[in-house]
């Protein structure tokens, strides 16, 4: 296994979701602060990256984001575009598929979540 993969079954995952996202034009989406680890991969193009009280980043194709729990965060073609819901743009799209956004084609993603079990002492 590589070093990822031996410190996510560490953490022993519960639960998990991710989409896809091939976007394009000007676009954002707003994650609210979820209980389990984000993440978010950039696949090609490039998209910003704000997450609640630290600011934005500028991520390129081929970076990659944990974010912990307890934040939430918006991603899009740029910090002043309003952003819509994720719960009012992922939800008709099934696990594993992808999303359009304006014809796609600007950036394209893979973004999600997981849960995991505490361990008990």
């Amino acid at each position: 296994m590589d070093a990822l993969s031996d410190i996510l079954s560490l953490l022993k995952p519960a639960s998990y979701m991710f989409r896809g996202i091939d976007a394009g034009g000007d676009w954002a989406v707003r994650f609210e602060a979820h209980r389990g680890m984000k993440c978010f991969a950039i696949l090609s193009g490039q998209v910003w990256l704000a997450v609640d009280g630290v600011g934005d980043v500028l991520l390129k194709q081929g970076d990659c984001v944990l974010l912990p729990r307890g934040y939430g965060s918006r991603i899009g073609s740029a910090p002043e575009v309003p952003a819509r819901d994720a719960w009012a743009v992922f939800p008709a799209v099934a696990e594993g598929g992808v999303v359009t956004i304006n014809d796609g084609g600007d950036a394209i993603g893979l973004g999600g979540f997981l849960t995991t079990v505490m361990p008990t002492c």
